[in-house]
């Protein structure tokens, strides 16, 4: 939503120099930017299947350092995809019992 494509349009001015000045590895770029989307995602994802309400923060930097690291590496990016989707889950269960 809002958030990528904030993430989107504050990254295009260093895609489009990493574009004029190394297009033989312009994958590189759309792979950085895939990364930055899943990483995204995942804090969100994270915040709201921890969310309780009152709760002022979620302590999530261990788990997100983890993450990332996953992603970078590619053996576990698909431990970290499948935690995406685990993620999801329980965040949906959580603001439906939360809001309804």
């Amino acid at each position: 939503g809002l958030h990528a494509a904030l993430l989107i349009l504050a990254i295009l001015p260093l895609a489009v120099v990493f574009f004029i000045f190394s297009p033989e590895v312009w994958y590189l770029m759309l792979l950085a930017l895939l990364i930055g989307l899943l990483y995204l995602a995942f804090a969100i994802l994270y915040k709201y299947a921890h969310y309780f309400p009152g709760r002022r923060k979620v302590h999530n930097s261990l788990t997100a350092g983890l993450f990332a690291l996953g992603l970078i590496i590619p053996f576990f990016a698909p431990a970290c995809l499948v935690y995406l989707v685990v993620l999801f889950r329980k965040a949906k269960k959580k603001v439906v019992l939360i809001y309804g």
